[in-house]
């Protein structure tokens, strides 16, 4: 009889914790655990999380109030990070991570990291000799992971510039990319940490008379809606959101059941078109 009666308390419910910024990919992770917790019978909530601390208490409150059973954390960010911890203590918790998770945390870890050597060393493919790297900003994991796999792919060569935007936005890209193109050691290829920052790219060396991809190729990251309808199509690199929704509700359904976790490791796919494909070696 307690059991039942506890069952019957249950609200099936699992909360998704989010950064705030309304970016691609957390809100694509955010659809895609949401179709995977309504395909087991689960409703979610999504929670922003606060800019302030103090709000932080609020929330917990809050989600216990609704009757979560366990929680999805999109942790894409340090804000996000050092926010969250106090939910673990309350909460069954599985992660998505760009970065390798901590030990003993359950979720999926998105292998940003090697999926951003592999499209920078797609670049030297084609034949660039020195591929910049245009980061987002510094407080995401994600622009972490990604200037790490292009330092890979970089390293013992010479001429491969870091720039980083202050936001994940065209114009930011733009303005920091002006530099790139004003002098003969500029760069024949440059990886862009987000498809965005990628279209800010490709106009500011539009703007300097280049003809982009024949003098210099561009690559992104996250393959959005319409990147292959930049000019040129855009070279990018395709997160698995479905997979990761799935595996993050299955490992927090685990969790709930008390069953021990893990983690699950995706490695995103570089999608290539025109913007490197179209390269053509020696036109510098």
């Amino acid at each position: 009889m307690a059991e039942q009666v506890r069952t019957a308390s249950k609200a099936k419910l699992i909360g998704i914790i989010m950064p705030r910024d309304g970016l691609f990919g957390p809100v694509s992770l955010g659809v895609a655990i949401t179709d995977a917790a309504r395909a087991v019978g689960y409703a979610t909530t999504n929670v922003a999380v606060p800019q302030d601390p103090d709000m932080m208490t609020g929330v917990i409150r809050e989600l216990h109030r609704l009757r979560v059973e366990g929680l999805v954390i999109v942790d894409s960010t340090t804000g996000v990070d050092a926010m969250t911890q106090a939910l673990f203590s309350d909460f069954p918790v599985s992660i998505i991570r760009g970065g390798e998770l901590a030990p003993g945390r359950t979720g999926v870890w998105i292998a940003q990291r090697t999926a951003a050597r592999q499209v920078s060393q797609h670049l030297f493919d084609v034949g660039c000799t020195r591929v910049a790297h245009v980061a987002g900003p510094d407080d995401w994991y994600d622009a972490h992971e990604r200037v790490t796999g292009w330092k890979e792919a970089v390293a013992g060569r010479e001429g491969c510039a870091l720039l980083r935007a202050d936001s994940w936005g065209s114009e930011a890209a733009y303005e920091v990319s002006k530099s790139l193109f004003s002098d003969e050691s500029r760069p024949d290829g440059i990886f862009a940490a987000n498809d965005l920052l990628a279209l800010g790219v490709l106009r500011a060396a539009k703007d300097a008379g280049l003809d982009a991809p024949r003098q210099v190729a561009v690559a992104g990251f996250d393959n959005i809606a319409g990147s292959a309808y930049f000019q040129p199509a855009l070279t990018s690199v395709e997160q698995p959101f479905a997979e990761a929704g799935r595996s993050s509700v299955d490992m927090l359904l685990s969790a709930i059941r008390g069953e021990s976790g893990g983690v699950v490791t995706y490695t995103p796919r570089v999608v290539i078109r025109a913007s490197t494909s179209d390269f053509a070696r020696g036109s510098n």
